[in-house]
């Protein structure tokens, strides 16, 4: 898939998620977890609604581990979109030996996901010798969660 393949990909299929429900504590109620690999499943990116956390931060709600399985010198890419609005990036660069690298873009009590929260992550794989800075990755696929209890 090309570049600008790639970027429309993410444009379409993230973009049309949406954010609506009112606040909510956090709960282990309903286990709205997902993951969504790469079509070689080399890399991983998983949305974890309520577990261990950060090692050594003790439990969180709401978060995300990026994993890169093969070691091929490949990086792993996952983003996270909230409606319109993009949350960031995180790149795992260590191949299967490494941990998985714990991020959570919804930290702020302002990007903390409530029940009917609808978003979407892709994965990539990108090419740490691309020239591009802009080169969003390849083997990409998506993953969208609505949230049933925040």
């Amino acid at each position: 898939m090309g570049v600008t393949a790639t970027r429309t990909f993410s444009a379409l299929a993230l973009a049309a998620t949406a954010v609506v429900g009112t606040a909510s504590q956090a709960s282990a109620e309903y286990d709205d977890s997902k993951t969504v690999w790469t079509t070689d499943r080399c890399g991983s990116l998983e949305f974890v609604d309520y577990g261990e956390g950060e090692p050594g931060g003790g439990p969180d709600d709401d978060y995300m581990l990026v994993r890169d399985h093969c070691d091929d010198g490949f990086h792993v890419r996952g983003d996270v979109w909230v409606g319109w609005s993009w949350y960031g990036v995180a790149y795992q660069r260590g191949g299967p030996s490494a941990a998985p690298l714990y991020w959570d873009p919804f930290a702020e009590e302002e990007d903390e996901l409530v029940a009917g929260s609808r978003f979407g992550f892709p994965v990539c794989l990108v090419d740490p010798t691309a020239p591009d800075p802009g080169y969003l990755g390849f083997n990409c696929t998506n993953a969208e969660v609505t949230m049933v209890d925040g």
